[in-house]
């Protein structure tokens, strides 16, 4: 059956893949972004392989990191069966060098922007939908320069698990993400990305880094899986059974 999905990060990386792969399965998909111009990228590369899907795809400019902006989009929003956040950001680098404004930037968009989303939409979502958070980065095992991006992960998986019970029988679950190719890597700008991407796929036992795609066919899993809650699940590639 045909569900409605919103997707808060929706316009590029693994939130554009969700997208597709929803509007693949003949889902009613609303992509929300902070600007119109990533939006309308987003819906130009929809409409050249789902010609015929276009008129079930919907865009919304949304700053998750807005407490008001996330109520009033909510609060014009019909009800809906399921809630996907994959906004986010990503700050790096030892802990006593860290830009301090940074830091809780990270936590503003990936915690917070998280919070207000699950607290503004569990009015709207029907019976027997979800929510889908997401963490920037697999946190076991524990890597050095990654401690915001470490407490973040921790706090929105303990986040999630509580939700499960609270907002039951709406299903609460979490993705957490390993190293997943975002970039193009034909850009000559990418040759940084590609040296990592080439290190962590000789690591990883799948001998891969992930796909946005990847992403996305879980996303789809847990909609459709209506006995998982609380869960979080990792996408990663092995990642958490490499030696460190």
């Amino acid at each position: 059956m045909a569900s409605r999905v919103i997707i808060l990060g929706g316009s590029s990386g693994v939130g554009l893949a969700v997208a597709k792969s929803c509007l693949a399965s003949m889902h009613e998909v609303v992509i929300a972004s902070r600007t119109q111009a990533n939006l309308a990228a987003a819906k130009g590369q929809v409409d050249k392989l789902f010609t015929s899907f276009r008129k079930n795809l919907s865009t919304a400019v949304l700053d998750i990191q807005s407490e008001d902006a996330v109520r009033d989009f909510f609060a014009q929003t019909q009800p809906f069966d399921h809630l996907v956040v994959t906004a986010g950001a990503l700050v790096t680098g030892n802990f006593i060098d860290l830009d301090t404004s940074a830091a809780r930037k990270l936590f503003e968009t990936k915690f917070w922007g998280q919070f207000l989303a699950a607290k503004y939409a569990a009015g709207k979502i029907k019976r027997g939908g979800s929510i889908t958070f997401f963490t920037g980065s697999s946190y076991r095992p524990t890597f050095s320069g990654l401690s915001v991006l470490h407490a973040m992960s921790g706090a929105v998986e303990s986040f999630a698990r509580t939700l499960a019970l609270e907002l039951a029988p709406t299903r609460v679950n979490v993705i957490s993400t390993g190293v997943i190719a975002n970039s193009d890597l034909s850009n000559p700008d990418t040759k940084a990305r590609q040296e990592l991407f080439r290190t962590m796929a000789d690591i990883l036992p799948v001998k891969r880094v992930g796909k946005p795609e990847d992403v996305a066919s879980t996303v789809l899993l847990l909609m459709q899986n209506t006995f998982t809650t609380g869960t979080v699940i990792h996408i990663d590639g092995g990642h958490q059974r490499v030696q460190v």
